[in-house]
């Protein structure tokens, strides 16, 4: 028990989203590439992007969520609460839907609660460790666990195939490529200093929920040490009226800080 919660937030680092719409179960086909394509600039891409996003200030979710790694391979189910710009909240069920696990992370903090062996892992983000991959932004974790990465446009140089563009940052070594049909980023890709990929993310199955066009699956997928990820969203709520954050801890759990 005690790995699920290292794999579950690099799910959510990597963008890692995807759901099933609350009143369709219809895919977008993608329309024609646009006329203009491909003479847009990186300014025009971003906002395009980005359009509407603002306006999103939470979510929550049922997802089907598994992971791979040289350890072990684990499959559970999930109910995912997260607050734009504060704290995320996840349960983990991996067997007929008893809840094993329980997470709570906040922009400086984070808690993990194992229910079965009753041990209650806490700590800074930046003491985070084995459980979490580096210090986490809360408001970069809400764009990705929506396929829609905060990109700004002046740290991209822009290139484009037949039908899609790309926005590669030299310095961060990171690409992203948009599909112009839907203006979405539909791949993340971050590279060694040699030129190998190091992580990648693909967004795919999109879906229209409350005007935004989401993706209803990620995979994740981090070659060096051969992790991979997927998250399959089967309902999700846009800006619900109210977010379940209840990380209740059983008083005789065993309290582990971690340094």
């Amino acid at each position: 028990m005690r790995y699920f919660p290292k794999y579950w937030i690099l799910i959510v680092l990597a963008a890692v989203s995807a759901y099933g719409c609350r009143s369709s179960n219809k895919l977008i086909v993608p329309g024609g590439i646009p006329e203009t394509f491909p003479g847009h600039n990186g300014e025009q891409i971003t906002r395009f992007i980005s359009a509407g996003s603002d306006s999103l200030t939470g979510f929550t979710a049922r997802a089907n969520i598994s992971v791979r790694s040289p350890r072990e391979s684990l499959s559970f189910s999930s109910n995912i609460s997260h607050r734009r710009s504060d704290s995320l909240y996840m349960s983990i069920k991996p067997v007929l839907g008893i809840e094993a696990g329980r997470a709570l992370v906040t922009p400086d903090s984070f808690f993990v609660y194992d229910r079965i062996k009753k041990k209650l892992y806490y700590g800074d983000i930046d003491n985070a460790g084995e459980y979490l991959p580096g210090p986490v932004s809360r408001q970069h974790v809400f764009a990705n666990l929506l396929g829609l990465p905060e990109l700004i446009a002046g740290n991209f140089t822009v290139s484009s195939d037949s039908s899609h563009y790309f926005l590669m940052d030299s310095i961060s070594r990171e690409t992203y490529t948009v599909d112009p049909r839907i203006w979405r980023v539909i791949r993340y890709e971050r590279f060694t200093d040699s030129g190998d990929v190091l992580e990648a993310m693909a967004y795919t199955d999109f879906d229209e929920l409350d005007g935004f066009v989401l993706p209803r699956r990620v995979t994740y997928k981090h070659n060096e040490d051969g992790r991979s990820a997927s998250i399959f969203y089967r309902s999700i709520d846009l800006n619900p009226e109210r977010l379940n954050m209840n990380f209740e801890v059983s008083d005789s759990a065993t309290q582990i800080p971690v340094r």
